[in-house]
């Protein structure tokens, strides 16, 4: 009976064991994630994504400038610390009304994401909360 029970419980450790060192990983084989990152393209895409942030509080935007270059795909988090509605929205210019990206209004406090391409065409363009035009707005250069 004893036997048993012994060869029992080294059955069980050589399992926990195998578990155990199968699950783990010192971290240091970069490899897999390399091979598994190369080969997603929509990864590709993130990595030419520009990320910008802009915070709105106090009726204000915390950047009076943000820049990208020419023709890259655009992800603007913007995080609404107020309780009133704002927007990001960009223009071509100061006293322009065709809305090139963004403009969807939502009050806080909340993050939203823009998702959008920047201009072609680099220079510099106007962004504004289309509630708030007068207090919140900046320059957008596209390089």
């Amino acid at each position: 009976m004893k036997l048993a029970r012994t060869a029992a419980l080294m059955l069980v450790l050589v399992v926990v064991v195998t578990l155990i060192g199968g699950c783990g990983g010192d971290g240091d084989d970069k490899s897999k994630s390399a091979t598994a990152t190369q080969s997603a393209s929509p990864s590709d895409r993130a990595d030419d994504e520009v990320k910008l942030t802009l915070v709105a509080e106090s009726t204000k935007f915390d950047k009076t400038t943000l820049e990208t270059p020419a023709g890259k795909d655009v992800a603007l988090t913007m995080e609404n610390k107020d309780s009133v509605e704002h927007t990001f929205s960009l223009y071509q210019s100061a006293d322009s009304n065709d809305l090139l990206a963004g403009g969807e209004k939502f009050s806080g406090p909340r993050f939203l994401t823009y998702q959008f391409q920047a201009p072609e065409t680099p220079g510099t363009y106007q962004f504004r909360c289309d509630i708030h035009p007068s207090a919140m707005n900046g320059d957008f250069i596209v390089k």
